[in-house]
């Protein structure tokens, strides 16, 4: 019982001078427990994909899906970050954390990684909050009851100073791919028309903002079709790779780079197949010089 009591009063004297770290830094949990600050019969956890709206919640939407920049602009021509906080104001103890691995040389945007789920003590939800209400406008974004915090410069040092720091409880994991991505949309030209993209694509040799990227996205797979609007039975379809160059794969994972946009007509002539409504075959024949 001595020990206890010994270890309570240590405990009491330490915590004043830690700058309220313990809470901020420990790991993670899957599944967050909403404060008492919640307003009974309205929920403040971070919805599943399936119920968010982009038309209602885009930044919402962004962080949940990973794709932070999309709808709604964050400043990532100024403000270079790779963590970003997400909080619901009616339970403002439970932070959403999520990393942005940016890689050298970068030319699309990053994406994001894990959400993980940060519960924080009394104490420090009220310090969180008063440290984050005296940032700059630009490193904190608010739509209805959802704030983001942009976890970079000013707002880095304001936060690391009052005592939290998130990088020690991080688990990197392989980015998830938004839903664009994963049906093989490709990369909205609309978004990659902004940036830092449109110059960090220029350093790659890509010209965004010609008039080809009207008609595909960059990186988006175009499937080869039969008449009948059925993929042709090798199961082949085209990457865009750049401005008239393309990559040929089939359904078994052969894979032929380098492709104009005159060999992909040449092919889908062959074959008899079309790119939806991009190309019907015979329509487009290789003159003599070609």
């Amino acid at each position: 019982m001595r020990r206890v009591v010994v270890a309570l009063f240590v405990c009491f004297i330490v915590i004043p001078f830690t700058s309220c770290n313990s809470n901020a830094n420990q790991e993670p949990t899957q599944a967050p427990q909403e404060t008492s600050q919640a307003e009974e019969g309205v929920s403040t956890a971070l919805p599943n994909m399936s119920d968010i709206k982009v038309a209602e919640t885009p930044l919402l939407y962004d962080f949940v899906f990973g794709c932070l920049d999309w709808h709604v602009s964050i400043g990532r021509d100024t403000l270079d970050s790779d963590l970003y906080i997400m909080r619901n104001v009616k339970a403002p103890g439970v932070l959403y954390t999520d990393w942005y691995p940016i890689q050298a040389g970068f030319s699309v945007p990053p994406l994001g990684s894990a959400i993980e789920t940060v519960n924080l003590s009394e104490r420090d939800t009220d310090n969180f909050s008063t440290v984050v209400s005296e940032l700059p406008a630009q490193y904190v974004l608010r739509e209805g009851d959802w704030e983001l915090v942009i976890y970079a410069e000013d707002a880095a040092r304001a936060l690391l100073d009052a005592g939290f720091s998130f990088r020690n409880a991080y688990k990197y994991t392989e980015s998830r791919l938004p839903p664009f991505l994963a049906i093989g949309h490709g990369w909205p030209s609309e978004w990659l028309r902004r940036e830092p993209y449109v110059t960090a694509l220029k350093g790659a040799g890509i010209d965004i903002n010609d008039v080809w990227w009207d008609l595909f996205n960059y990186r988006g797979e175009y499937k080869l079709t039969t008449d009948e609007g059925f993929m042709t039975p090798e199961g082949y379809y085209v990457v865009c790779t750049g401005i008239r160059e393309f990559s040929l794969c089939d359904g078994q994972g052969n894979v032929s780079r380098g492709m104009t946009w005159e060999n992909v007509m040449g092919t889908c002539n062959a074959l008899e197949c079309n790119i939806g409504e991009i190309y019907k075959h015979g329509t487009w024949e290789p003159s003599i010089k070609e």
